[in-house]
């Protein structure tokens, strides 16, 4: 759980957070208000996952075997993690 920017409480889901943008606002379990990640967050979550696919790919390609390939399992899932466990949430503004 992550903590709501609105009443400070540990209200909303991880993978709500990840989710949330400003047309799809992650709401609070506690408050009922709309929190968004900023999107510098997630336009940079996908970067060093891009790039060791760009490397592991054409490794798998070349070696003509799949096992490259599960390299890249945890190389896209825990930068992903890493990233938005560190990110905060802000507020939405109803206007």
């Amino acid at each position: 759980m992550d903590k709501c920017p609105h009443c400070e409480k540990e209200s909303i889901r991880s993978w709500q957070k990840v989710c949330s943008t400003w047309i799809n606002p992650a709401v609070c379990e506690e408050c009922g208000m709309p929190s968004k990640m900023e999107p510098k967050f997630g336009m940079g979550i996908y970067k060093f996952p891009i790039l060791l696919g760009l490397i592991i790919w054409p490794c798998a390609i070349y070696f003509e075997s799949g096992w490259p390939l599960m390299l890249f399992v945890p190389a896209f899932v825990f930068p992903i993690k890493k990233h938005v466990s560190s990110s905060g949430l802000s507020k939405v503004s109803n206007s």
